[in-house]
């Protein structure tokens, strides 16, 4: 009986499903082969640079995000992924340059969800402009715009 899942489909959830139980060097096996049925994909390209951070393989890592981010210039999760990896290098210029145009292309915040309790969020993070983001991204984005913002200490 033939599947109605397309190759590439099943490839990508053999992979989402390793990915998931952190099983990154299986995840890395489907989404090779999913890369020669489909070709340079920005999304297949980051999880495969997700999955070599994992497993500690950062040159591996700085390879795909570099070629998902050359595929696609505002993918943000590559973006993101690529400037951990620059900052790791120790290459914060280049961080700071890729921080810059990532937060140019932040991904707009998840709806409006229990007003109330967003609104308490708000007043204890006194931020606005982080509204409707995770915890995880808004950290991310104070993170970045301290990145990016001139350091007197160092004459900029």
């Amino acid at each position: 009986m033939r599947s109605w899942l397309s190759r590439a489909s099943r490839l990508e959830r053999k992979a989402a499903h390793a990915f998931r139980l952190k099983s990154y060097r299986a995840a890395i096996r489907h989404l090779d082969e999913l890369l020669l049925h489909v070709g340079e994909n920005p999304n297949t390209l980051h999880v495969l640079g997700l999955c070599h951070e994992r497993l500690g393989a950062d040159e591996k890592a700085f390879e795909y995000a570099t070629r998902s981010v050359s595929a696609d210039g505002d993918h943000f999760e590559a973006l993101r992924l690529l400037i951990r990896l620059h900052v790791r290098r120790g290459e914060t210029d280049a961080a700071r340059a890729l921080a810059v145009h990532a937060l140019a292309r932040l991904p707009p915040p998840a709806g409006p969800r229990g007003l109330g309790r967003l609104t308490r969020a708000l007043t204890r993070e006194g931020d606005p402009s982080l509204a409707g983001y995770d915890r995880e991204l808004r950290e991310w984005i104070r993170w970045a715009r301290a990145l990016t913002e001139p350091n007197p200490m160092c004459g900029e």
